[in-house]
């Protein structure tokens, strides 16, 4: 009924305007038809940021659309991050919740960000995990999907993302990856 695949960073999770551009779907697609027969199909139900790592799931026929769909919609699938966000949190856990939406333009990129009026709701809930002299290890669950959502809420709080330049992190000596840590 499903199948998952586990999504690098850097990687976009579907086709992008750049047609020649490398995404988890087409990929994922391809490696199937090497194992079976006839075209594979492979129904999306979520999406992860390019530069966000971790694993995304896929019908593999139309008639487990509409129960995964509703999987989703009624928070029965649980969307569970790990992030490195710079510095102390002053909770150890805490829930964040404002109406997201486009701020700007870095570029091609557009930059999201909380609104008073004309955004959409994003609840981020947090935890924790542990912490050194320069971040904290943080588990972020969410119960909206809003494009740069963890982004946005752990930067407007004063603690982005370790490597995440578009919302305020500096070019960190410690981030070894070349990416940002989400």
């Amino acid at each position: 009924a499903i199948i998952c695949f586990d999504k690098p960073a850097g990687l976009p999770t579907q086709p992008t305007l750049d047609e020649t551009r490398a995404n988890l779907h087409e990929l994922a697609k391809e490696q199937l038809n090497k194992q079976e027969k006839k075209p594979p199909y492979l129904g999306m139900h979520h999406r992860l940021d390019r530069d966000t790592s971790g694993v995304i799931l896929f019908t593999r026929a139309e008639r487990y659309n509409k129960f995964i769909a509703e999987q989703f919609r009624s928070h029965k699938c649980v969307k569970v991050y790990v992030a490195v966000v710079h510095g102390h949190l002053k909770e150890s856990k805490g829930r964040l919740e404002s109406f997201l939406a486009p701020v700007a333009k870095k570029g091609k990129q557009s930059q999201f960000g909380s609104v008073k009026s004309g955004g959409k709701k994003a609840i981020t809930d947090f935890l924790v995990l542990a912490q050194n002299a320069q971040c904290s290890l943080v588990e972020i669950r969410i119960t909206t999907g809003r494009t740069h959502q963890i982004r946005v809420h752990f930067s407007e709080m004063g603690h982005p993302i370790v490597g995440d330049t578009l919302y305020g992190s500096p070019v960190a000596q410690y981030n070894k990856l070349g990416r940002f840590l989400l």
